[in-house]
């Protein structure tokens, strides 16, 4: 028993660079997400012991750190898989100690995760802060990323950035996808007719998914795919942003639910195929296309948003307010446009 607790008290052997974190990596961790976040970060679960060790189980993520010379953690990013034959990815708590400069280069070390993730995935998405465009940037430029759409209030004004003005009101994300695998394919995308079409058409095309996406009259559409009834399936709830994303299904899928699960930032994906034909009823029900999700082998989707009449005018105010790059500000300038337009 004392031979096993001299060697936990041990202290870890000096790693400089970039390298995968383990749960040991834990204390070192907690310093620099304290440094960017003080006490402030959602994910409260990641200052209690073991919570690091919770993102790892089942090589369901992997964690990536940045070591200075003093074997400091000064930068981090994780990519979370998604179920082991999963097309895709996300990546997420990407930051970097206040002053700090880098071990690695940004580009060495990202060309780096994005070969290791490319050897499992298709596609890296994530949700990047418009509090400030650095982190929109870093992902254009080191992680190949394209804008793919927004989400709403996306996180409370509770997290603080170490260093930048307090929020004042809640974070609008956007939504961006990587590319790892060059040449995927799938059959065709149907976008629904109506005042969105184009947007999504020009969100897909952006991605350089090779793929053609057509967009139909809702009577055209309704001939050629037949109209069936459709429920949804939870496929992602993270409670502590009051996030839920659900899909929509075939009736008969035995865990599908007549209506979408609610939380307070709702999210449904409607795959491009027959299913599609459920966007014109999910926007009778108050949603709004926010944006597309591609996928390698199955249908690429549509993603919609619940958007009271409220919800959207603070959209509204709230865009004209956020930090975006060039892109990502065509993105969503080009939204704001159709969404007061329809409401």
């Amino acid at each position: 028993m004392r031979g096993k607790l001299v060697m936990m008290l041990e202290p870890r052997c000096r790693r400089v660079g970039m390298h995968t974190l383990d749960a040991g990596d834990e204390p070192a961790f907690q310093g620099l997400l304290r440094a960017v976040y003080g006490e402030t970060y959602s994910y409260r679960f990641l200052y209690e012991p073991g919570g690091m060790a919770s993102l790892l189980e089942g090589g369901k993520s992997t964690l990536w750190g940045d070591f200075d010379a003093r074997g400091e953690l000064v930068g981090h990013t994780g990519i979370f898989y998604k179920g082991q034959a999963s097309d895709y990815a996300e990546s997420g708590m990407s930051f970097r100690r206040p002053k700090a400069l880098p071990t690695t280069s940004d580009e060495r070390a990202f060309s780096h995760i994005l070969d290791v993730a490319a050897d499992r995935v298709t596609y890296l998405h994530q949700s990047t802060t418009t509090w400030h465009p650095l982190a929109q940037r870093f992902a254009e430029r080191h992680m190949r990323a394209t804008p793919t759409g927004l989400v709403l209030e996306y996180v409370e004004p509770h997290e603080r950035i170490v260093g930048l003005p307090p929020a004042q009101r809640p974070m609008d994300a956007v939504s961006m996808t990587t590319c790892l695998r060059a040449g995927e394919t799938t059959e065709t995308a149907w976008v629904p007719d109506g005042p969105f079409a184009s947007w999504l058409v020009e969100r897909f095309a952006a991605l350089g998914v090779r793929t053609r996406i057509t967009a139909r009259t809702s009577t055209k559409l309704a001939s050629e795919v037949p109209r069936a009834s459709h429920g949804f399936r939870e496929t992602d709830r993270v409670d502590c942003i009051g996030l839920v994303r659900s899909t929509v299904v075939e009736e008969d899928d035995p865990l599908s639910a007549r209506e979408p699960p609610s939380a307070r930032t709702t999210l449904v994906h409607v795959p491009t195929d027959g299913r599609v034909t459920a966007v014109t009823r999910l926007m009778e029900q108050g949603f709004l296309p926010v944006g597309v999700r591609p996928r390698s082998g199955a249908p690429h989707e549509v993603v919609l948003q619940k958007l009271t009449p409220v919800a959207r005018q603070r959209a509204l105010v709230s865009i004209e307010r956020a930090s975006f790059t060039p892109a990502a500000r065509a993105v969503a300038r080009s939204w704001s446009t159709l969404c007061a337009d329809h409401t």
